[in-house]
């Protein structure tokens, strides 16, 4: 015996109440994971030590604060710090650092001038990535990031560009992704420390982005077949 059409009616709005409840808490749970990753994911990985004392060098502290599957791009936003010996004191006060060498700092594909007394500003930039959407939400992109820098020394009595030693700390997983980091280099000077430094970020979806995805699909499914059930029922009614 078939319960009433106003007991199936209710019941129907009873789960489609707490599917919608469902859906909202799913949301929420990615954007508060999300959130909490980023917060405690504030200790940087380095390419190398870094000694303020140690040389001339800079520090290229770097934060992933987008990624674009649409464009196939990574933004990132990095601030340049100076060792002492090419640190400059800000007469101005702007209260950005400044260095008493001209420096060029490449990073990705685009190439940054920083005269001398100038403040090092903070600057943003997109890396291309590489990988296949198709497989969402399993899908995985791999992004190169050489970071490089050239310099005049104070002391140098050419003005012939040399390689400056570089740091690069990296932070950062923007929502919904997770970034790991694997460094290299090309080049090393006699102190053991690399000229450059090249990265290759793999980008993950996150665990809660892939468990939203499949509970999503899941739910799709589900309304599928109930539909092609339901309307068997009234098909076979029909015929009956």
């Amino acid at each position: 015996m078939q319960p009433p059409q106003n007991v199936r009616a209710a019941f129907a709005i009873v789960a489609a109440v707490l599917g919608l409840i469902s859906l909202v808490a799913s949301v929420s749970l990615i954007a508060t994971s999300a959130v909490n990753k980023n917060l405690n994911n504030n200790n940087p990985v380095t390419s190398a030590t870094w000694d303020t004392n140690d040389g001339d060098r800079i520090i290229v502290h770097s934060r992933a604060i987008g990624v674009d599957v649409a464009s196939q791009s990574v933004k990132c936003q990095f601030s340049v710090f100076p060792s002492a010996s090419v640190y400059a004191n800000n007469s101005r006060q702007s209260g950005f650092y400044e260095s008493n060498v001209p420096i060029n700092l490449t990073f990705g594909s685009s190439t940054f001038s920083f005269s001398k007394g100038s403040p090092l500003l903070i600057q943003t930039t997109s890396l291309p990535m590489l990988g296949d959407s198709f497989f969402y939400p399993f899908d995985g992109w791999e992004c190169l990031m050489p970071v490089f820098a050239t310099y005049v020394p104070l002391k140098a009595t050419t003005a012939v560009p040399l390689n400056l030693p570089v740091v690069l700390a990296i932070v950062g997983n923007p929502n919904g992704f997770d970034i790991n980091n694997d460094f290299s280099h090309i080049n090393d000077d006699n102190t053991l420390l690399a000229t450059d430094a090249y990265v290759t970020l793999q980008i993950l979806r996150s665990k809660t982005t892939k468990g939203f995805a499949i509970f999503i699909s899941t739910a799709m499914w589900c309304l599928v077949l109930s539909a092609v059930a339901e309307n068997s029922k009234i098909h076979g009614r029909c015929t009956a």
